[in-house]
């Protein structure tokens, strides 16, 4: 029987499990279209800018304060969101009518958006960058291991899979240190002095609200790193109208063996509330069509702590911790690397003050510091036919201890009634030590050397920032922003540095009342070098000695980009083009020099490289009953001072999905499939290989009855070999993966 037969069998069966459930739905779910209007409790003065969010569906209140949202199939809570406002989380079923909402202080632990169903505004009320939300369904429905690979699909947004551990997102071909990875509003730092920690690696899926997403640079409030984009992980949140309140989960799957457990606590009592989450993980080792990935498993443990405490109607103070430890870790993507253990701990403080007044709208601070210990060793044999012409054998052991920490003051301004903006200083430190010893065998004889890969390197960004929007016409909103930084940097036994950074955007955005819209911005972003570049020494798989450059000056990005979209009540389309040049482009080159008898790469300022793309994304309510959304993909990179290709820019990718719900609000079926064409512009000069295409199709379906909520699939339903060319070219992603996810509400 050929593979699409099976497959079929497969797809049959799974529908005739689900359509054998009972087809009543729960009391609380609800679907097809809300209307109502969303008013202070206090005057009862209509509120604008109020965000309603239902899934990956949203959208704002106008001026009088009204909305019209269409609800997804199976929605049972909406959440409703604005800055200077307690946030809402309601039953679908009372989404209606006239909603009341309450003052309550600003905290800003995420992007808080005011747009249109397009999400064309975002970062406090100004940047028109492109932005987008991963929702908690989507993200719980799939069966991957890595937070990265949950945002496979999104626009713009494609993942490298080194392992089942330390998956990593790319932003419109760019990722790493060129995107900012926050969690609830913090930064999150590698803790690996060879990329191997990619900042998602350390998040559970599990305990995540939504991830949200801004594609390009140009964002003031968030520093450097942003050239790429910004991906801000909001983990979930107590409802206000449950006193105390708990959830249980658990999953499994085949083809990455192994599953998650975790629990969840929330709850309030006048004036306080908590969150305590607990989830683990283990996996062993992934089962792709080829084979088995040897050395592919890993062990984790994440706690996350949160508390709020109003001081008074006016004042609120959040603390929230998270501690981490992932153990047995193995990283097959970069050679034999294992880490015995990684551990991160994050400790936050923020402080809110709602003023309301007719100048100054709010003010909110915050103190953070982020500690990560990790511990690597790594075992190669570099064959005579790698540079330098000789059999050698290396076992490295590595530590590196990294510390960041920061804070940041910014307030609401409303200086004229159509002219609102954010202000404020943010001020960020880095502290890395870091040490390899490796011991050499070569030619029968072996010798040991240390390599001070961070030899005390310590990085302080000082900023000054000001973002802010006008909408003197209902029609027409303009923004801008500006930042400027003071970075100073310096190392034990280097001398101290400085430079002065600018960046900032500008920004339009036109609306017609039957649903066309379109938007533009130009962007400046910038990325300071990191500690590797900067001063590292370090051995990789590939034979060579990575080299850092202390002269090294900072990169700077200039985006444009457009688009054209369409927001109606039951479909949401748009196309963004874009073209990203970043000026003095850190890149490794081969200097003919050697280290202990190995050639030697050494990280330079290249000149400058040139990103251009274009993405589109559609989501549409065919019927009642039928949901159906895609996104495309493309990005080209050209290296300006060579003309070839830039690395790691993945090609030509897309999905598709349509979701069924034929027997009412549940159970529903999902039928996905994620392509990708040939990548033919690899980056052969820094080890890359050209990538055949692929066609992935996966089945999903799910129920909730009362408090417990069930998931199944079938992920690459025909068990088709492939690998994305952002991953190791030796890896393939996992074959046939059959997964089930049970959550029980309490």
């Amino acid at each position: 029987m050929s593979r699409p037969c099976i497959g079929g069998w497969l797809a049959a069966a799974l529908i005739l499990s689900v359509a054998t459930l009972p087809a009543a739905a729960i009391a609380a779910a609800r679907s097809g279209p809300a209307e109502g209007r969303i008013v202070d409790v206090a005057s009862g003065e209509p509120l604008s800018d109020v965000t309603i969010s239902a899934g990956d569906r949203f959208v704002t209140t106008a001026r009088d304060g009204r909305f019209r949202l269409l609800l997804p199939a199976n929605t049972t809570t909406v959440t409703l969101r604005r800055i200077g406002y307690g946030s809402l989380v309601i039953d679908a079923a009372d989404l209606h009518g006239e909603i009341r909402m309450t003052r309550a202080p600003v905290v800003l632990h995420s992007m808080e958006v005011t747009a249109e169903p397009d999400a064309s505004r975002g970062l406090g009320e100004g940047s028109q960058l492109a932005y987008g939300i991963r929702s908690r369904e989507d993200i719980s429905i799939r069966a991957t291991p890595s937070l990265a690979e949950a945002l496979d699909g999104a626009e713009g947004v494609s993942s490298s899979r080194p392992g089942n551990w330390g998956a990593k997102a790319y932003v419109r071909g760019l990722g790493g240190e060129r995107v900012v990875v926050m969690l609830d509003g913090n930064r999150v730092e590698r803790a690996c002095n060879v990329g191997m920690d990619g900042g998602l690696a350390t998040i559970q899926p599990d305990n995540v609200e939504r991830v949200e997403l801004l594609s390009g640079p140009g964002s003031t409030l968030y520093g450097s790193g942003n050239v790429g984009g910004v991906i801000n992980v909001v983990t979930r949140a107590t409802r206000d109208d449950l006193p105390l309140q708990g959830e249980l989960r658990a999953s499994a799957s085949s083809a990455v063996p192994g599953g998650r457990l975790g629990a969840t606590l929330w709850g309030h009592r006048q004036r306080a509330s908590f969150t305590a989450s607990v989830d683990g993980a283990s996996f062993g080792d992934q089962r792709s069509p080829l084979g088995t990935i040897d050395a592919s498993s890993y062990r984790d443990l994440t706690v996350d702590l949160a508390g709020s405490y109003a001081l008074s109607p006016s004042h609120r103070l959040d603390l929230r911790t998270q501690h981490y430890a992932g153990r047995d870790i193995g990283y097959p993507g970069s050679g034999n690397a294992f880490i015995p253990e990684e551990d991160r701990s994050l400790y936050a403080l923020d402080y809110g003050w709602q003023r309301s007044g007719r100048v100054l709208d709010g003010l909110t601070a915050k103190v953070f510091v982020q500690s990560v210990d990790h511990h690597m060793t790594m075992s190669m044999v570099k064959p005579p036919s790698m540079p330098g012409g000789m059999t050698m054998r290396s076992d490295t052991d590595a530590r590196s201890q990294t510390d960041i920490g920061g804070g940041r003051i910014q307030g609401r301004f409303h200086a004229l009634p159509a002219f609102t903006f954010d202000a404020g200083i943010e001020a960020t430190r880095w502290n890395a030590e870091g040490s390899r010893w490796v011991e050499r065998t070569k030619s029968g004889a072996t010798t040991t050397m240390e390599l001070r890969t961070w030899p005390g390197v310590r990085v302080t960004d000082i900023g000054a920032f000001v973002q802010g929007g006008t909408s003197s016409r209902s029609w027409l909103i303009g923004s801008a922003g500006l930042r400027l930084d003071r970075v100073t940097r310096s190392a034990d036994g280097y001398a101290r540095t400085s430079e002065s950074v600018a960046s900032g955007n500008v920004g339009l955005r036109a609306r017609h009342a039957s649903g066309l819209y379109m938007r533009s911005s130009l962007g400046i972003g910038y990325r300071i070098p990191d500690p590797t570049e900067l001063f590292g020494i370090l051995l990789r798989p590939d034979g060579y000695v990575y080299v850092g450059n202390a002269d090294l000056t900072t990169e700077t990005s200039r985006n444009a980009e457009v688009t054209i979209g369409y927001a109606g009540r039951t479909m949401q389309a748009s196309a963004t083009a874009f073209r990203n040049r970043i000026e003095e482009y850190i890149a490794t080159s081969v200097t003919g020099d050697s280290l202990s008898g190995m050639p030697v790469r050494r990280y330079d300022n290249i000149g400058a490289a040139r990103l251009t793309g274009a993405s589109g994304t559609v989501a549409a309510d065919a019927a009642s009953w039928l949901r159906l959304r895609g996104t495309v993909s493309y990005t080209e990179g050209e290296n300006l001072s060579t003309g070839g290709p830039l690395p790691l820019v993945a090609p030509l990718e897309g999905s598709a999905s349509a979701r069924l719900t034929p027997w009412g609000s549940w159970p529903w079926v999902e039928a996905e499939m994620e392509a990708a064409a040939e990548q033919t512009r690899a980056a052969v000069a820094q080890g890359e290989t050209n990538t055949p295409g692929f066609v992935v199709w996966n089945l999903r379906t799910g129920t909730s009855r009362g408090r417990t909520s069930v998931t199944l699939g079938i992920e690459n339903v025909f068990d088709d070999a492939y690998r994305r060319h952002l991953d190791p070219s030796r890896l393939w992603r996992p074959g046939r993966n059959v997964y089930a996810r049970i959550a029980q509400r309490f």
